[in-house]
């Protein structure tokens, strides 16, 4: 009798964190509770404690608590925002060298910001999420059921090296280029970064720029980015210190 309730709830368990990956992924990478909790009800029945129980995966989901809100051990908060996390990276050699026994996706990462001037076989970088190498990672990770679009938006807001760096200098000091000495020329994004985390105090008085002037916007351009991706940048950069200031 306890073997196949066991049997079940691991089932529950792991078929509840592709839902909610998947759920999470396509909805900008983040989510509330609340709304998370009421799709997922649609799905499973009697859902709530398999839910907190796949939360607590901290491999995979990131919960976290606004300054007013407490966690508890057997609630959340509805308002507290929940972002989809994962280890997977992409490969840093991939294509311009070896790397045995890569952990990594070998990938093109203009194709991962689905701007590839080569999008139509002529890439010399692959395009395959279910080559050889790339097919067994994804399984790996629990990964394989994602949407191609669902994916990229995983793996941009937790792997940093796929978003431009914010020029820390630019946000320090005073005048228009902050403390950068490289000032036009610098290859750093001259936007606030607290902006960009979604959490600037000063808003419209801020010293900083909240905003993608063509000086930025040619950076990204250069970067790999497209239209669509420069427009859900902010989210993008929210998203990923979400992750990293709520993990533990």
């Amino acid at each position: 009798m306890f073997q196949p309730a066991a049997t079940f709830l691991t089932m529950s368990v792991s078929s509840l964190i592709s839902y909610a990956t998947k759920l999470i992924c396509s909805n900008g990478g983040s989510m509330d509770y609340r709304e998370l909790h009421r799709l997922v009800t649609h799905y499973f029945n009697d859902s709530d404690n398999v839910l907190l129980k796949v939360l607590r995966n901290k491999t995979r989901f990131v919960v976290a608590h606004g300054k007013k809100e407490q966690a508890s051990g057997d609630r959340l908060s509805p308002t507290c925002k929940i972002f989809a996390k994962t280890s997977l990276r992409m490969c840093k050699v991939y294509p311009n060298g070896s790397c045995d026994n890569c952990r990594a996706l070998h990938l093109c990462k203009y194709f991962v910001y689905q701007n590839c001037l080569y999008d139509n076989g002529r890439c010399r970088n692959s395009h395959d999420l279910n080559s050889d190498h790339n097919s067994p990672l994804l399984r790996y990770h629990h990964l394989q059921d994602l949407e191609q679009t669902e994916l990229f938006q995983l793996l941009m807001q937790n792997d940093v090296s796929l978003l431009p760096e914010i020029c820390a200098y630019y946000n320090k000091g005073d005048g228009d280029y902050g403390s950068c000495s490289f000032k036009e020329k610098c290859t750093k994004l001259h936007v606030c970064q607290y902006f960009m985390q979604g959490n600037c105090k000063f808003v419209l008085k801020c010293k900083r720029s909240h905003k993608c002037d063509e000086n930025t916007r040619k950076k990204l351009e250069d970067y790999g980015f497209g239209v669509k991706l420069i427009q859900n940048l902010p989210l993008l950069y929210q998203n990923m210190n979400g992750i990293n200031s709520s993990s533990h």
